[in-house]
């Protein structure tokens, strides 16, 4: 896997929806190095149907310098994502992924972050 840096994280999520109905497949702590990975079914889930759809594109988001971890779910039935939004801060970035258990938004369950950098990088199926 290649990482590329994403210069604002803010627009790039902005610009692909907040990531709404993207499916994660799993999310990953590295406490040593403090990252946090969030691996995704679909980069572009919420384009899926329309015409500018570019195709279905897994990968993991990675965060970089993490702080303040915190993560609330119920994995029984699945984890999609509602709403992914990034903001910035004074010693960086806050995450907040709202999430979507079983088909139902809400529920209060979420994960959120503190982060100075982000990346992606590709995964193969």
């Amino acid at each position: 896997m290649s990482a590329e840096e994403i210069d604002d994280p803010i627009e790039f999520l902005a610009t692909l929806g907040g990531l709404q109905d993207a499916g994660i497949d799993s999310v990953t702590l590295d406490v040593a190095e403090q990252v946090i990975y969030v691996f995704i079914d679909d980069l572009y889930a919420n384009l899926e149907g329309r015409p500018d759809y570019p195709g279905e594109r897994p990968c993991a988001l990675v965060f970089l310098n993490v702080s303040g971890f915190r993560m609330d779910v119920d994995a029984s039935d699945g984890l999609r994502i509602s709403e992914l939004r990034v903001n910035e801060t004074t010693i960086g970035y806050a995450l907040e992924v709202d999430l979507n258990i079983g088909g139902v938004a809400g529920r209060g369950k979420n994960i959120t972050a503190s982060f100075a950098t982000m990346e992606i990088e590709d995964v193969e199926d």
